[in-house]
């Protein structure tokens, strides 16, 4: 049931597909995304802003919008002076043009001061055209600036959708993981169940085979017994013949014992009376020890008197 459920965890596609987008999560990816032609089609024009499909475009113009190369040819077409007031300040224009040159701004600077220097032993006119062609070109370095930013923020824009892709795909495979790891945590409390039964039953079956030795050497002591029993069994009419002898015995013995019996109660009746007899020839002893002790002091005396007598004779 274990090996099935492994197997099919293994073999599972959402999980493979888990894996590989965390996999893919993990590599070292660059923040700006290679350029594909679809992306290059699908990517806004420079000075354009990003917009969203369902938004509506306003048709009326931005303000403070960043100009456009026609904007700038307009603005300086209606702003070229007449040629009574280039001639007038020429001059100024000269020094302004030294003061831009000594600064040295802008990529063309060093281009537009030497082409500066040499129109200026020409005309005043032309110093002016000079000024303003760089002018021109300072403006448009400004857009080129500005389209540089506007390429930025499209690369940070994308950069920012990618990152929210991958939150999102990050966000779904921290989903599929604590469900793996829930259905991983079931498995194991089930697989730990099932361990503990197997253990009670190999507990239970080690018990069972330590009763059923026990049993086995009860079962050959009971036919040991068994045996002797068959062989008594066996022995059994000798025994009885052996028990009706006794019995035989028994009563001669018995019948012994009354004849016996009796002999004793003759003999203690006897004995009783010969007790009495001996008692009484105790009693005519003792009497006939005092008439002796008696004689014996009435000899004394007669001895003593008759020497009493010889005494008194002589």
């Amino acid at each position: 049931m274990s090996s099935d459920k492994s197997s099919s965890s293994d073999g599972d596609p959402e999980f493979m597909t888990t894996f590989t987008e965390v996999d893919y999560i993990r590599s070292p990816t660059p923040l700006s995304t290679p350029s594909t032609p679809e992306s290059l089609e699908n990517r806004p024009s420079a000075g354009q802003r990003l917009i969203d499909d369902t938004e509506e475009v306003p048709t009326e113009p931005i303000p403070n919008a960043s100009p456009t190369p026609n904007s700038f040819l307009e603005e300086v077409r209606s702003e070229q002076p007449s040629s009574r007031s280039v001639h007038e300040d020429s001059k100024s224009d000269t020094l302004n043009s030294a003061e831009v040159s000594e600064s040295g701004d802008g990529p063309l600077s060093s281009v537009v001061d030497s082409a500066t220097r040499e129109v200026m032993k020409d005309t005043p006119l032309a110093i002016s055209e000079v000024e303003r062609d760089r002018s021109e070109c300072s403006r448009c370095e400004h857009y080129g600036i500005i389209l540089e930013q506007e390429g930025q923020i499209l690369q940070l824009t994308e950069e920012r959708d990618d990152a929210r892709r991958r939150l999102e795909a990050l966000k779904n495979t921290k989903t599929r993981l604590v469900d793996r790891v829930a259905f991983l945590t079931e498995l194991t409390n089930r697989l730990q169940r099932e361990l503990e039964e197997a253990r009670a039953t190999l507990t239970r079956e080690a018990m069972n085979s330590a009763e059923v030795v026990v049993l086995r050497e009860q079962l050959g002591l009971a036919q040991e017994e068994a045996q002797k029993a068959r062989k008594a069994i066996k022995r059994l009419p000798a025994a009885e013949e052996e028990l009706t002898l006794l019995r035989h015995a028994s009563r001669e013995l018995q019948e012994a014992l009354a004849s016996r019996s009796e002999e004793c109660s003759r003999l203690r009746a006897e004995l009783s009376l010969a007790k009495k007899i001996t008692s009484k020839m105790v009693t005519r002893n003792a009497e006939l020890e005092a008439a002796h002790g008696k004689s014996q002091a009435l000899a004394e005396d007669q001895r003593m008197l008759q020497e009493k007598l010889a005494n008194a004779l002589a």
